[in-house]
């Protein structure tokens, strides 16, 4: 159903419709090319941050090296070795912070980025798709769960005019494709470079006529 507005006519549609469009539609997706789009953007943070991190590392790590190359001067004086020895002390226990930090800033981004592996693994989404009915309880929470690996968003837009509906589907890394479909109509076209709902209406329209 869509959202009340006073100034127009709420539309609404069959949840079974719907749910049948939604599927279908998940069905004829090249899903390793949707897994290879974008990176989610929790793993964009989690790189992000690991990246940021690593520069760090290295910034210290290189001064560290120097300092110790200042120390090997043959005219150095016994007080700026005393320095040169506290800033390599300051910045050695700086780099094992740094260090101990990035073994867990790996792991994040590790655990991050395995979620969008499930985008290129429909296998086990597909088949519960096939076996889904409204009496397979069982298998229909399975889907569910399935579903909410891979899929951010669902969304819907009426079009009363013609009986059209347009849907969007969010990957879980940002990625979005729409489809549209016709009330009373079992077929589902994918519609690629959109750049808005009406250009979704004429495409469709184009096409069915």
């Amino acid at each position: 159903m869509s959202a009340f507005d006073k100034v127009r006519k709420q539309n609404r549609i069959r949840y079974d419709l719907a749910e049948s469009a939604v599927l279908q539609f998940l069905s004829q997706e090249d899903w390793t090319a949707i897994a290879g789009q974008s990176e989610s953007e929790e793993c964009k943070s989690a790189r992000a941050e690991l990246e940021a991190l690593l520069r760090k590392i290295d910034v210290t790590e290189r001064r560290i090296q120097k300092t110790h190359t200042a120390m090997d001067a043959e005219d150095i004086d016994a007080a700026t070795i005393a320095v040169l020895a506290a800033r390599v002390a300051k910045d050695t226990a700086t780099l094992t912070t740094l260090t101990s930090r990035k073994e867990a800033l790996q792991t994040n981004l590790e655990t991050a980025c395995h979620k969008s592996a499930d985008l290129a693994k429909p296998e086990v989404l597909l088949d519960l798709i096939r076996e889904n009915t409204p009496e397979a309880n069982d298998v229909r929470l399975r889907l569910r769960a399935e579903l909410r690996k891979r899929i951010w968003r669902i969304g819907l837009v009426f079009f009363p005019e013609n009986g059209m509906v347009g849907m969007s589907v969010t990957y879980i890394n940002n990625v979005r494709h729409l489809a549209s479909f016709r009330r009373g109509d079992d077929r589902v076209i994918l519609v690629e470079d959109i750049q808005g709902p009406g250009d979704v209406a004429q495409r469709v329209k184009e096409f069915l006529g």
